[in-house]
């Protein structure tokens, strides 16, 4: 999903948070599959959530794309999300 507007309750399934001062997409699906997830996101620049799936099954509502328009911690050619946006990753 390009770009989904999260919630206080979040968005991602059974979620867990790393702050990364090097946070890119791929330093967070890396860290994410790493741990068998099956979903990593990307907000607020340096936030990494892993997650099962989303929330009760449901996808979150989509934002506009450029509400993730804020760059990543660890790569200023990357974006990460937004404020209470989140780019989501499936793994397959």
């Amino acid at each position: 999903m390009p770009c989904a507007i999260d919630n206080p309750q979040r968005v991602l399934a059974n979620a867990i948070v790393s702050y990364l001062p090097g946070n890119t997409p791929y330093a967070c699906t890396t860290l994410c599959a790493g741990k068998d997830y099956a979903y990593a996101g990307v907000e607020y620049g340096d936030e990494c959530y892993c997650g099962t799936g989303y929330v009760d099954g449901v996808m979150p509502p989509a934002a506009e794309l450029s509400d993730c328009s804020m760059l990543c911690s660890g790569g200023y050619y990357y974006y990460c999300g937004g404020s209470w946006r989140m780019q989501i990753y499936k793994f397959t």
